[in-house]
């Protein structure tokens, strides 16, 4: 092996282990904020833009006719997971199926039906 061989493997060996500790590094940085969000929230204390949000979220469930006060029942909970799941599926689906359209798409063809 040729000396630019080598320097190329050290090259991408480095860039490899930068990218591991940037993406390590950034989930044990974002664990203590996200973690102090979930601890105020399940100890109920106040979380700054809650009551904004709260505004909003109320304002958006009325537009769609949802009472915030009603629970679900069991079939309504499963009508919406299932919804959801089947929406999810068709967007990956379009998604892998025009692939090769899509921005950055490194010219793959895209997912066959057949």
């Amino acid at each position: 092996m040729n000396y630019l061989g080598i320097c190329y493997k050290l090259v991408t060996l480095v860039d490899t282990i930068i990218q591991l500790a940037v993406v390590i590094l950034g989930a044990i940085g974002m664990s203590v904020p996200f973690g102090l969000y979930i601890a105020r929230m399940i100890s109920f204390e106040l979380r700054p833009l809650e009551k904004p949000l709260a505004k909003v979220e109320r304002g958006f469930f009325k537009l769609i006719g949802i009472d915030a006060d009603r629970q679900m029942t069991w079939k309504q909970y499963f009508i919406a997971v299932f919804t959801t799941s089947i929406i999810s599926i068709i967007f990956v689906i379009l998604v892998l199926s025009f692939q090769n359209y899509l921005p950055s798409s490194q010219h793959v063809d895209g997912f066959s039906i057949d």
